[in-house]
């Protein structure tokens, strides 16, 4: 199942990053470091996902240069998605029953994979007084928190830095 949610103002987005980054329990642990992936992030220069850093995405800020990101800052701006993908129930209950490390490899090559191919595909609209174009961009960056077996972790995308 994947499950798409858009995040409509940067103080939500913040506050949602940041108890991802802090919670503990069940799936989460204390201080697992999480990466950016993505053309955008290379461009960018992001490596790992920090609060700060995360904050001045939010904020239509450049986290090294501090230049804005896109020419507008209006009140109803996407600051991003959380794209949440979960596998078939009877995924979960065979890699617990089994605990095949294979398992959970591949599920994080199709994660990895699925995002490629988002990213391949997606689209940045540019609007003009009288019309609203989509214009392929064809990058993105964002940090996946993979969580199999119950323990929070990620691994870098297959051949690239981040």
């Amino acid at each position: 199942m994947i499950r798409i949610t858009t995040s409509s103002n940067p103080q939500a987005a913040i506050s949602y990053h940041k108890s991802s980054l802090q919670r503990q329990g069940e799936y989460y642990q204390e201080n697992i470091p999480a990466y950016y992936h993505g053309k955008a992030a290379q461009q960018m220069g992001l490596y790992e996902v920090t609060t700060d850093n995360y904050r001045d995405l939010a904020h239509n800020r450049h986290p090294i240069t501090k230049d804005k990101l896109t020419p507008l800052n209006v009140a109803n701006r996407r600051v991003g998605w959380d794209i949440t993908v979960l596998p078939p129930k009877s995924f979960s209950i065979m890699t617990a029953l089994t605990n095949d490390p294979e398992l959970e490899k591949a599920l994080l090559e199709a994660n990895q994979e699925m995002m490629l191919e988002a990213e391949r595909l997606i689209l940045a609209q540019n609007n003009t007084q009288k019309n609203r174009f989509l214009k392929k961009q064809g990058m993105l960056y964002g940090h996946p928190f993979t969580i199999p077996s119950g323990a929070l972790w990620n691994i870098p995308t297959k051949g690239r830095k981040c």
